[in-house]
């Protein structure tokens, strides 16, 4: 389910037409989402490891720019990212970052945010994003254009599910391999506007 190989043999690239058409859609429906939670299942897998790490929690998003990533299983920490400022949770253990004053997390912030709102598809500076379909799903595949992002980081790879307008499935393929592969389920969202 998480071994990127697998998964991008199982693409089919999208049309100019069809891309244009999906992308579309994503504005739309992401434009007027308000808030989103969800429960989590991560899967880490880094060349320092013997075997991947599997981990659990829950996720909630507030537009503009909130966001908690709160691990349950098999520890707890979390992480939230309000503004300009990166809050980090761990035990008693609690730690403020400003993002403005280290670049690497303020991008770090922009992806986390763009990937769950769907900015990545829609207008995304950073990356050049290439559409397919597997199945019933969409998937965007980000390729960095800086050569620092390029350093760290070979593509994230964004399933989307039409039928529910939600973003349900996050990879994120580094530069020597390593990988995290992050899956929604339960995904209850609420909107500024109805879509029609």
């Amino acid at each position: 389910m998480f071994a990127v190989p697998t998964m991008a043999q199982q693409l089919k690239k999208a049309s100019a037409a069809k891309a244009k058409s999906m992308i579309s859609t994503i504005a739309k429906y992401s434009k007027a989402m308000s808030a989103m939670t969800a429960n989590f299942t991560q899967r880490s897998s880094f060349s320092f490891m013997d075997e991947p790490v599997v981990s659990y929690g829950s996720m909630v998003y507030s537009a503009p720019l909130k966001l908690e990533w709160i691990y349950t299983k098999p520890y707890k920490y979390t992480f939230v990212i309000e503004g300009n400022k990166v809050t980090t949770k761990s035990g008693k253990h609690t730690s403020t970052m400003d993002l403005s004053a280290n670049s690497m997390f303020k991008s770090i912030s922009k992806m986390a945010f763009s990937s769950i709102n769907g900015d990545s598809f829609t207008s995304n500076r950073d990356f050049t994003v290439t559409m397919y379909t597997r199945g019933k799903y969409w998937v965007g595949v980000l390729t960095p254009r800086s050569e620092a992002m390029k350093n760290r980081l070979k593509n994230v790879t964004i399933e989307y599910d039409p039928a529910i307008h939600n973003v349900r499935k996050i990879d994120m393929t580094h530069k020597n391999g390593d990988f995290i592969a992050i899956e929604f389920k339960n995904i209850k969202t609420s909107t500024h506007k109805t879509c029609k």
